[in-house]
């Protein structure tokens, strides 16, 4: 009897006390929908985006901008005075890590200044903001009401593999090998594809054949990041994280090119097997937990990295961009669907960094990553969602002086480069409003440092200084907070 009913009746536990939960949950979030007391705001970027920084600096300026309006003069809460009120509080979902603000901040404004480390896990916050109705029947029936702001912060290079939810193992490889045909890919990836090339019918399905052809992979999705690409799968291939063993089997596969003769067949359906479970029990549970309820989504894009990198690691980002966001649910939503089956209704593109380049710069900047994104926005709209396009800096680390470059006065930035004691003044060249040609990328001479923060010594108490975060959270959450 305990052997039938022992282990057995405790996984049955488990499963109906994580069913339990899960149903909690659903319910929170329905009833919570239903009184539109919450907003998700799903902060989407890549990896080195800047999303830490932008979640700190999102929830420190709220925090004060009660005392200090002049934060976030085109925020229309805060610039009416209707803003009462902030306050981070506790989440339902307390199984999750909390957001590190506080540490995020104190890094950002300590002797010496530094960034936060990109994130290797997921972590929420959830932000209480307390405010007077702008008038009409809600001003009448309340003085005061709350939204809360729930924010997920998590690695980029996860993002990459929402795209295979919708993919089996087959079409996924044909894409991955699509792509290895293409330079710089094509020289990269050398050792996997001769090593895949040496698979014959009789391949043996030992782990050292599996090893041995996932560690080359894994080798060559870091080498395509050195060379500033994005587009990588698995994205836990690169970033793990704390929670998921390097060691389980379902982290070890690799793709492989289409059916041919003498295909290795019984190592091709291990090798499928393994991609599910990688899929069914690491990306889906990702999404439906932290991106298939959001509600607004911010999509931040490091264009600038990506310039630096050269053609095809732009080319790369665009792709990457566009691939991410057909995994989200975009289009209108009415208040019926947002209590039941939320969507996306309000995306809002970001070239972050802008501070990087001079404020001459920030309209080309913002024309070319509107661009890069055409067919995806395209595609959002279509939906019935509404987009805007923007240049931000989370946290804005340099100012805008004049200098001479090559015996031209000329607009520049001036801020304190990492490895620096002193601020130096830098012309970084000029951004093209366009996605350049093949001709062009030969006369681009771009120079962008990594400038630290600097002089936050009050940001404590009176904000993070920024470009554009409040034009950013009007359109995101301006309407929420009339």
């Amino acid at each position: 009897m305990e052997r039938w009913f022992g282990e057995p009746g405790r996984q049955v536990e488990r499963l109906v006390a994580g069913a339990t939960e899960r149903l909690g949950e659903i319910a929170t979030d329905v009833l919570e929908r239903a009184s539109e007391r919450t907003v998700r705001l799903a902060i989407t970027g890549l990896s080195r985006s800047g999303k830490t920084v932008a979640a700190t600096a999102i929830v420190h300026d709220l925090l004060r901008a009660v005392d200090h309006p002049e934060l976030l003069p085109f925020l229309s809460v805060v610039s009416e005075r209707r803003l009462a009120g902030a306050k981070l509080v506790e989440r339902a979902d307390l199984h999750l890590p909390t957001f590190p603000y506080r540490q995020s901040l104190d890094l950002l404004t300590g002797e010496p200044p530094d960034w936060p480390e990109s994130t290797d896990r997921i972590n929420r916050s959830r932000l209480a903001l307390r405010f007077r109705p702008a008038g009409g029947l809600a001003r009448l029936a309340r003085d005061r009401v709350s939204l809360h702001l729930d924010i997920v912060d998590y690695p980029g290079e996860w993002l990459l593999d929402l795209p295979m939810l919708h993919q089996s193992f087959e079409e996924w490889s044909r894409d991955v090998f699509e792509r290895l045909d293409r330079p710089p890919r094509d020289r990269l990836a050398g050792d996997f594809l001769a090593f895949v090339g040496s698979l014959g019918p009789a391949a043996s399905l030992g782990d050292e054949t599996i090893g041995r052809g996932a560690d080359l992979y894994r080798r060559f999705l870091h080498a395509c990041a050195e060379e500033g690409l994005t587009l990588l799968q698995p994205g836990r291939f690169v970033k793990p994280g704390r929670e998921i063993s390097e060691n389980a089997p379902m982290m070890a596969f690799f793709p492989l090119p289409a059916r041919q003769e003498g295909d290795p067949k019984p190592l091709r359906v291990l090798l499928e097997r393994r991609y599910d479970a990688y899929r069914d029990h690491i990306v889906h549970p990702l999404y439906r937990d932290h991106f298939a309820r959001s509600d607004r989504q911010v999509v931040l894009v490091d264009v600038l990295k990506a310039l630096a990198g050269g053609p095809h690691a732009l080319a790369d980002m665009r792709d990457a961009l566009t691939v991410i966001l057909r995994s989200f649910d975009h289009g209108s939503a009415g208040w019926l669907r947002r209590i039941f089956a939320p969507r996306i209704d309000r995306v809002l593109f970001a070239a972050t960094k802008c501070d990087h380049v001079p404020l001459e710069q920030y309209r080309n900047l913002q024309q070319l990553l509107e661009e890069m994104i055409t067919h995806a926005s395209g595609e959002i709209r279509f939906e019935g969602a509404r987009t805007k396009t923007a240049a931000i800096a989370a946290v804005r680390c340099t100012e805008n002086v004049l200098g001479e470059h090559d015996g031209k006065t000329l607009p520049m930035v001036r801020g304190l480069p990492e490895g620096r004691t002193e601020k130096v003044a830098l012309y970084p060249g000029e951004v093209p409003p366009r996605f350049p040609s093949p001709q062009a990328w030969g006369a681009m001479n771009f120079r962008f440092l990594k400038f630290l923060p600097y002089g936050l010594r009050h940001a404590e108490t009176e904000g993070l200084p920024h470009v554009g975060l409040d034009h950013t959270l009007e359109f995101l959450l301006g309407d929420r907070l009339r």
